[in-house]
């Protein structure tokens, strides 16, 4: 293979290989052919980003007219650049911003740059359904106490319950538990539900200094916030709303996706084109609308975060973008969410072990005001924990066996020539968009229904003798272990067909915080110092397994989503340090640090650093 970058992406591009990620042109659409014929600078007759009064002007006056937006302002340096922009104009230095704690870390760097005060605000997290919870529970002896449920849904106990301590007693009737390959969002599934209005209208009474909101909607997994009542809580305590719905670029351009942020009265909001639309990477938009936001300070913003030379090729391709949408876009979506939801039907009624995580839709509207429950999954029920959900986003748990996130990336990368856009721990993401053919969702949903097939057969010829399985992923098959180890107390839960851990079983329905799940809360962390100050005072290095206590000078974060653990200017807690590890031993890799190893982290040097 070429050590040269363009001749590995021509070979690349050439292969096999499917993009399950972003951009979202999928290497399937262009709206041109040789960039560099296009390729200029601020000539006679094209207008100037900067300062555009002509064609430029009215390519991002297109661009608001079909987001429903006041101004729209054309990105080229990412929806980054959005994010320091509409923060630093909505703030001033050392000002105070309430920020969802599951956000970009953009969001973060727009606080160090403007010295900002942050007050986190945290998505809720359930840990099971009610059904799936009542279906065991484990005392601190092991002994099974409450009713088995079978996989099926036909309400038949198909094999004897097992306990800890291996012995079969059965307390109660048989219920069914799962709906066949469905696992609801926001439910046991690893992933964090939505911000919740009365938690930034709380947050609010208490700091009354708050300048801005920010919130993630949607957030890297799909999940979508009350933007309507949560922009009514933040303007009746006078802030402005900042959303940052890069991910949601494709919202209301069809009833069968959530309702764009604008709509629901957001005051700024920054769509990523590329991330889901047809358009090249880095390619951006920011929206405003209102009069709570200074639109002078807002450009000034903008001309210092936006790169001096914007490059036309990008430019032309975001217009390209808009006009597609303009002109082909009601008939290219109705195809793609037909597509969409054939595939989502197909895995959710034949996947047995692995699960598509799914979001019943609680209370969201598309712009004619039609309930988004009457149009897609209205037969699922209603999820209090998550207000909708981008069906765009296809995630696949693997709970129900040991194979991890990564296995199952790995599988179906290197077997299937499918290539996922991200792997968390016990999940993997596929990206769809309108320009995935119909080979894309014919080979994803075949290679997920394979693997499951075999994880299905191997989990019928392993039962309890041998209470540990793990997804082998050279052999693709589950196979059991003749021992577990001493530390790791798992059993066999016949019923599900699946291993759990021993933890797991002793958790409630309740609604709570999960230090397992990212964003969901600090992990013990406590705030010591501002962002900036951690990062301006004198620092040193030390082991990260030794640093519990001190004050971190660096963001850990796992990337993507690039949704920080560790912040500058929070003292690091044992219980981050377990969840670090945990991350390691899942094969995910930790970022941020200068530390490319990821053992050395760069702290604070207390003594020489005055707290403010």
């Amino acid at each position: 293979m070429s050590e040269y970058l363009l001749d590995k992406l021509n070979e690349y591009g050439a292969s096999d290989f499917y993009p399950l990620h972003m951009p979202g042109h999928k290497r399937r659409i262009s709206h041109f052919g040789d960039p560099f014929a296009i390729d200029i600078t601020e000539i006679d007759g094209f207008d100037d980003l900067h300062h555009a009064q002509g064609i430029l002007l009215e390519a991002q006056r297109r661009a608001a007219r079909l987001y429903g937006a006041e101004e729209t302002y054309y990105l080229v340096n990412g929806s980054t650049c959005g994010i320091l922009t509409a923060v630093a104009a909505s703030t001033t230095k050392g000002s105070r911003i309430l920020m969802a704690r599951n956000s970009h870390k953009s969001c973060y760097h727009a606080a160090f740059l403007n010295d900002l005060h942050v007050t986190y605000v945290y998505p809720p997290v359930a840990e099971m359904d009610a059904a799936a919870a009542s279906a065991y529970s484990v005392s601190g002896e092991g002994t099974l106490t409450a009713s088995a449920h079978s996989v099926s849904g036909e309400g038949t106990l198909t094999a004897s319950a097992r306990s800890v301590s291996g012995e079969e007693t059965l307390t109660a009737s048989a219920r069914s538990v799962s709906d066949g390959g469905v696992l609801r969002a926001g439910k046991g599934c690893g992933i964090c539900g939505s911000i919740r209005p009365e938690d930034i209208a709380e947050a609010l009474r208490q700091n009354p200094d708050i300048r801005a909101v920010l919130v993630t909607s949607p957030t890297y997994d799909g999940v979508v916030s009350d933007i309507g009542a949560i922009a009514e809580a933040v303007h009746n305590a006078g802030a402005i709303l900042i959303v940052d719905e890069a991910h949601g670029a494709h919202f209301g351009m069809h009833p069968y996706f959530p309702r764009r942020a604008l709509a629901c009265g957001a005051d700024i909001v920054i769509n990523s084109l590329h991330k889901t639309l047809p358009s090249l990477t880095q390619t951006a938009l920011l929206h405003v609308q209102g009069d709570r936001v200074d639109r002078e300070k807002l450009r000034k913003y903008l001309d210092i975060y936006q790169t001096s030379s914007p490059s036309y090729v990008l430019m032309a391709g975001m217009d390209a973008c808009i006009r597609l949408l303009e002109e082909q876009g009601r008939e290219l979506f109705d195809t793609f969410a037909e597509r969409l939801e054939q595939m989502r039907g197909e895995l959710r009624r034949k996947l047995r072990i692995l699960r598509l995580i799914d979001g019943a839709c609680s209370q969201g509207r598309n712009e004619a005001g039609q309930s988004i429950a009457d149009l897609r999954d209205a037969e699922l029920p209603k999820n209090e924990l998550i207000y909708d959900f981008d069906r765009s986003k296809v995630l696949i748990s693997t709970e129900r066996c040991e194979m991890t996130g990564p296995q199952l990336a790995d599988i179906l990368r290197k077997k299937y020539h499918l290539e996922s856009e991200m792997a968390a721990a016990n999940y993997v993401t596929a990206i769809m968009t309108i320009a995935d053919e119909q080979e894309g969702f014919d080979r994803l949903a075949a290679a997920l229904l394979e693997i499951d097939t075999k994880l299905t057969a191997e989990s019928k010829n392993a039962l309890p003798e041998n209470s540990e399985k793990r997804y082998n992923a050279q052999q693709e098959y589950c196979t059991s272990k003749n021992a577990l180890p001493e530390n790791l107390e798992k059993r066999y839960d016949v019923q599900q067909e699946h291993c759990v851990s021993k933890n797991v079983l002793t958790r409630s329905t309740e609604t709570r915080t999960d230090p397992d799940i990212l964003g969901s809360r600090n992990y013990g962390n406590e705030d010591a110092l501002s962002i900036r100050q951690a990062q301006e005072c004198p620092t040193e290095q030390m082991l990260l397994s030794d640093s519990a206590g001190r004050i971190s000078a660096e963001y850990i974060y796992l990337y993507p989503p690039g949704i920080p653990l560790l912040v500058p200017g929070e003292r690091i807690a044992e219980e981050l340090l377990l969840r670090l590890q945990r991350e390691r031993d899942a094969g995910l890799t930790l970022r941020g640090m200068e530390d490319d190893s990821g053992k050395v982290v760069r702290v604070v040097k207390e003594a020489a650093c005055e707290p403010e």
